[in-house]
């Protein structure tokens, strides 16, 4: 099953060597972590059948697909950014005495 490679074990039974992907003792489990879906460094964790992705830091979204646009620290002169639009935009606030969108001036 699923291009494995099944022999008789001599007990009146066989043992199946699996492909990569799957498991199970007729290789019938797919395993969804298999085809590395997580992106950015993502550790992938088997979960209910399936999977999700535990994202590194700067990173979100159910692949770590979405970079957290603060991490690249866009704000100058001691500004503070915050995420916004679901960390795929950011807001500098500017400390007194400077503005901008990126508290340049």
């Amino acid at each position: 099953m699923n291009g494995a490679t099944c022999a008789a074990n001599g007990f009146g039974g066989f043992t199946c060597q699996c492909s990569p992907g799957f498991s199970g003792p007729r290789c019938e489990d797919r395993d969804p972590c298999a085809s590395v879906p997580c992106m950015n460094q993502g550790t992938c964790i088997r979960e209910n059948g399936g999977f999700r992705c535990a994202c590194p830091p700067g990173y979100s979204g159910n692949l770590c697909e979405i970079q957290d646009a603060c991490q690249s620290r866009p704000c100058m002169n001691g500004g503070t950014c915050q995420p916004s639009n679901g960390n795929v935009g950011f807001q500098c606030i500017c400390p007194t005495g400077f503005s901008g969108l990126y508290c340049e001036t």
